[in-house]
């Protein structure tokens, strides 16, 4: 996968670590999911640090390309047209210690919905 033409805001050292990962072409979508990091002092307030990385994000996502947001810390992105907000989320974790784990797709996934969304069915009559 070709990370050239990223934004300059992006360290280098960010790209040349995508580009080492060795990404396949197939690959087409990523999962990324943030993880709120363990409190190592207890002077330090983790809860305000989380609720502005996740803040910070939500604002970089408008942004951006039409992401899926699983959850407030999951993102499915598509490769070919998230890359810059994909670019964003990791420097942005990196910069506030966020725990990141990211999942490699070949395909969108065919989530499985519970419950299923309501179809609208013959009444039947309860006993």
């Amino acid at each position: 996968m070709n990370f050239e033409g990223l934004t300059a805001r992006w360290p280098g050292r960010l790209i040349r670590s995508m580009e080492s990962l060795n990404i396949p072409s197939s690959v087409k979508f990523v999962m990324i999911v943030a993880s709120q990091p363990p409190k190592l002092h207890p002077a330090v307030d983790l809860g305000t640090e989380w609720r502005n990385f996740l803040s910070s994000i939500q604002t970089t996502e408008m942004k951006y390309a039409p992401t899926k947001k699983i959850h407030e810390n999951v993102w499915l992105i598509n490769l070919h047209t998230g890359l810059p907000l994909l670019g964003e989320l990791l420097c942005r974790a990196k910069d506030k210690a966020i725990p990141m784990q990211i999942v490699f797709l070949h395909e969108e996934p065919d989530w499985i919905e519970y419950p299923p969304p309501f179809e609208s069915a013959p009444e039947v009559p309860c006993p």
